[in-house]
């Protein structure tokens, strides 16, 4: 018998859905959504309609891939489509069970029938139930059986799944009787005359409850109940769940101690005083109150011998201390520092921890494959500035293209957007020392790590975890059987990219952390206000001309060969460290082994990375103040291990409060950087809920008292008007 792919009429507004989906005109994106709704209301298994949903949603002329405002809309969109087609499966549902009722001899065959078409996104039960209903509105509900889960019978007619689900239900039943077990077993255990048996009690107030688990149970009361009570929770009256109280035990806790202790001795039982008083914590940690919390800890330190003076636990260190501020290091001597000073004079919003990362990029790229410190580092980086929207992130971006364009190096500059892996390895290729200035760059870090990307996206984040080591060797390319692998020599790719703090940390999972990407990158982090807004000194077109000579020296430095030649290794010219700098790298060293010896794994990859940043970055300065005979200073050096351990410090900081993989991750992040930003004042818990409405309020509070026991958050209470308590969240 055949079944139809989908009710009467369905493919006719399935047709015209897929019409609107691929038409270019204006809200494309909602057709895409009716489109996924369309195809869950007939019925289309999900991998299916994933399928054709992807197909509309990336087919040519949609969206060029060159914003991530595009790129997030598509994900949008995705999403969308996919809660579009469970709403409309719920609601083919019943249609589909009507039409197989209609269909089938019996209502066994009529099951089969639905579950052929639904099984991908409807449950047994729900599947059972549209049947029923089904049959119930043509007057045959007496073919369904009538037992509570009797269709399991049935169901051995269609994948012969039914012993699986009786022996799932056998579990779940057992598993429940457990847990009733485990609640009432102390009620049991005190209506037991002395010489009963317990185990055996359990098991005749239980029947689903195995031997085993029964005399597992009956011992683990026993030896609770055989401790002298400290405490006795009193449970609460009223509807408040977390109301109860505790106080001193009754005559019938302490009956109950002296019938278990009883029992005990009977049956030689030994008895462990650290696991009762481990009950009584338990208990008192679930109560939730401020005294029952205050009690567990108590108990937790009588139970490990520590019956001392209560203290307040140590915060956890910092991996990596640094007590440098940003905006302290944004003078470096030299090109880059001359570069900055111009960026300055000709901004209405001055703010030279916007200009430090762009200029060290440039004067990087142009000394590119010429340079290497003694142990071949070369000057490529990859250099991320975070500050708020509308702090002027893109005016350095804007300078350094005037720069480059007024001293004829804008080959230097490489694209503001990289679409492919071959895209990326053409460009060096072709210009082995280039960087590329991106604006929004937490959109191309989305671009690259979303686990939805293409391998053509994917495939850029393993080119650049490969080319930023390879600068001083080669890049070996990737083999393709229409192409072959071709090498590019002594690579020197950088980035330069701005973002917002929020746009930036928001495309970053777990993911990004382990492969070695973000502890490559150089994080500025501009915090503060807004600049105030000046009369810029010089004309944003305005570039003096001894900075012009100055940049195309550099770029001259060596002869065209090393800028240009991808097929051959330069000789680079080797920068040594004088005597104060070999001291200042010999300290930095230590004081790094010792911070990686007592560091938690995942801060491991950042500190590894900060001798590398720090040579790095004093060799663009070194450069920059004298390519003809350049020597790494003590100061420069000094000046670069402090950005280079500002930056790895701030993204283990953050990367530990930012990054989430999951809702609640997610929650506890933003929850915590409330609280900090709000510093020594404190935040209630109301404003925390005002703000973090998307937050369900149980996950809150849960949250929140999470927090303050793991010693992250304390929580203050002071006497407020009229004697209410005020309690305020602060950071510890």
């Amino acid at each position: 018998m055949s079944f139809p792919y989908a009710p009467t009429g369905a493919f006719s507004a399935l047709e015209i859905a897929r019409e609107a989906a691929l038409d270019p005109s204006p809200g494309r994106l909602r057709n895409i959504v009716a489109l996924g709704r369309a195809l869950g209301q007939m019925g289309t298994p999900w991998p299916a309609a994933l399928e054709e949903i992807e197909a509309a949603l990336y087919a040519d002329g949609l969206l060029p891939a060159d914003r991530p405002s595009q790129q997030r809309a598509w994900r949008r969109t995705l999403d969308a489509a996919s809660d579009a087609f469970d709403e409309g499966a719920g609601k083919a549902l019943p249609t589909i069970a009507a039409e197989a009722v209609a269909q089938a001899d019996d209502g066994a065959e009529a099951l089969r029938l639905v579950l052929n078409r639904c099984a991908t996104f409807a449950d047994d039960a729900e599947i059972v139930g549209a049947v029923r209903v089904a049959l119930t509105a043509v007057r045959r509900a007496d073919e369904m059986l009538a037992a509570p889960f009797g269709y399991l019978r049935a169901e051995r007619a269609w994948f012969g799944r039914g012993e699986e689900l009786a022996s799932a239900e056998a579990k779940e039943r057992a598993e429940r009787a457990e847990w009733d077990a485990e609640c009432e077993a102390q009620e049991i255990f005190a209506a037991l005359p002395p010489d009963a048996d317990f185990a055996t009690a359990l098991r005749d107030a239980h029947p689903h409850l195995t031997e085993e688990f029964a005399t597992d149970i009956a011992a683990r009361v026993i030896r609770r109940l055989s401790e002298p009570p400290v405490r006795q929770y009193i449970q609460p009256t009223g509807p408040d769940p977390f109301a109860g109280i505790w106080a001193e035990p009754d005559e019938a806790a302490t009956a109950l101690h002296e019938k278990a202790k009883v029992m005990l001795e009977e049956r030689q039982i030994g008895f462990d005083p650290a696991a009762a008083i481990l009950a009584l914590e338990l208990r008192a940690q679930t109560a939730g109150t401020p005294e029952a919390l205050a009690l567990a800890t108590a108990l937790k330190r009588e139970r490990l011998g520590m019956n001392v003076p209560i203290e307040a636990d140590e915060p956890e260190s910092e991996p990596l201390k640094s007590d440098a501020r940003l905006a302290d290091l944004c003078s470096p001597p030299g090109l880059v520092g001359d570069i900055i000073d111009w960026m300055e004079a000709s901004s209405d919003r001055p703010n030279r921890a916007l200009m430090l990362g762009a200029a060290l990029t440039f004067v990087a790229t142009l000394a590119g494959r010429k340079f290497a410190t003694p142990s071949n580092l070369r000057t490529n980086n990859y250099m991320v500035t975070l500050a708020p929207s509308g702090h002027g992130k893109d005016h350095a971006i804007g300078r350094i293209k005037a720069l480059a364009a007024a001293a004829g190096l804008d080959r230097y500059v490489g694209p503001a957007r990289i679409m492919s892996a071959s895209a990326l390895r053409k460009l060096i290729a072709r210009e082995p020392s280039a960087a590329c200035f991106m604006d929004e760059f937490g959109g191309f870090m989305g671009q690259i790590h979303d686990r939805r990307a293409g391998m053509h996206n994917a495939m850029i984040r393993f080119d650049l975890l490969e080319m930023f080591s390879a600068a001083g060797t080669f890049f070996a390319g990737a083999e393709y059987a229409a192409e072959p692998a071709a090498k590019v020599f002594a690579p020197n790719f950088s980035i330069s990219g701005t973002s917002t703090p929020e746009s930036f940390w928001s495309s970053l999972s777990s993911l990004s952390a382990s492969d070695g990407l973000l502890a490559r990158l150089i994080l500025l982090d501009v915090t503060g206000p807004k600049p105030a807004r000046v009369k810029p000194r010089l004309s944003p077109n305005d570039v003096p001309a001894d900075l012009i000579d100055a940049v195309r020296r550099l770029a001259e430095r060596g002869g065209n060969l090393a800028s240009i030649s991808s097929d051959r290794a330069p000789k680079a010219v080797t920068v040594a460290l004088d005597a104060d700098a070999e001291a200042i790298d010999a300290g930095n060293i230590a004081e790094l082994d010792a911070a990686e010896a007592a560091t938690n794994p995942e801060a491991m990859p950042f500190l590894n990375r900060v001798r590398e940043h720090a040579l790095k970055l004093a060799l663009v300065v070194a450069v920059g103040c004298n390519p003809n005979t350049p020597v790494i200073t003590g100061p420069v050096l000094n000046w670069a291990y402090r950005l280079a351990r500002l930056s790895a410090a701030t993204l283990i900081r953050e990367s530990t409060d930012r990054i989430a993989d999951n809702e609640r991750g997610d929650a506890v992040n933003r929850i915590l950087r409330m609280i900090r930003v709000a510093g020594n004042a404190g935040v209630t818990a109301g404003r925390i809920a005002d703000k973090q409405r998307g937050v369900d309020a149980r996950l809150r509070d849960q949250i929140l008292r999470d927090l303050v026991e793991a010693g992250r958050v304390r929580l203050d209470r002071q006497s407020g008007t009229g004697g209410r308590a005020r309690e305020r969240y602060i950071a510890a």
